[in-house]
């Protein structure tokens, strides 16, 4: 798994919404290696050729399951829309009703990159007898 080109300093880049500013480089080393066993165990290809391109589709699941699993954790926004600081206000997202990865950006990417690179979540097989 040292062949990965999702790094620590790759995440925080793609972190616009400074969620991983106050978490350890050995933290995010260890969600970026969960997303990616995720990731696999999903059954994403190392490679997939798209219009005659290949695109690094663990990689890309893998860095999308590592921002949704730290937006996901309690403190990193947790839902906020929106803050009012004088008179402070705070309003909170009802995430409660949406399925796990339908609750961040993140997570909707990755089951985009799931449902193109990987398939249907159903896998059927037929028997003839």
């Amino acid at each position: 798994m040292n062949d990965a080109t999702t790094t620590v300093e790759l995440i925080k880049k793609l972190d616009t919404a400074g969620m991983a500013d106050d978490v350890p480089d050995e933290s995010l080393e260890a969600l970026i290696e969960n997303a990616r066993m995720i990731a696999m165990s999903d059954g994403f290809p190392k490679v997939k050729k798209v219009h005659g391109a290949e695109m690094p589709a663990l990689d890309l699941a893998t860095r999308a399951m590592t921002l949704h699993l730290l937006s996901t954790q309690e403190g990193a926004g947790s839902g906020m829309t929106s803050e009012k600081v004088d008179v402070l206000e705070n309003h909170y997202a009802d995430t409660s009703r949406l399925k796990w990865l339908q609750r961040t950006p993140w997570g909707q990417l990755y089951w985009r990159l799931y449902k193109d690179y990987v398939g249907s979540p159903i896998k059927l097989k037929v028997f003839e007898h």
